[in-house]
């Protein structure tokens, strides 16, 4: 097989593992979301939650990995999702029990 055909491969790969995760994520996002305004969720499970967000709202590499050419849904969804659980943190006072 020629150079042409293993970019066509890899690249088709790429795109088909970006959008795996991208369900995958914006699932775990949309499913923390809800039940946190259900109000399922332990303070455990919410400091869990923030401290991933906190971790991946920024990161360009993370959102086009994950989102490719819709990278710019992912830090709208992030950010709106960081400050709901900051809020709550605040609301439970958890970020002195749940220091990182």
């Amino acid at each position: 097989m020629n150079y042409l055909g293993w970019l066509v491969i890899s690249l088709v790969a790429v795109v088909g593992l970006s959008f795996i995760t991208r369900s995958k994520n914006s699932k775990e996002m949309d499913r923390n979301r809800r039940a946190l305004l259900a109000g399922e969720l332990n303070d455990r499970q919410i400091a869990n939650a923030y401290r991933k967000l906190d971790t991946y709202r920024e990161s360009k590499f993370y959102a086009v990995i994950a989102y490719g050419f819709f990278y710019q849904q992912y830090f709208e969804k992030a950010n709106e999702d960081y400050v709901l659980f900051k809020a709550e943190m605040q609301k439970r006072e958890l970020f002195k029990q749940y220091p990182y």
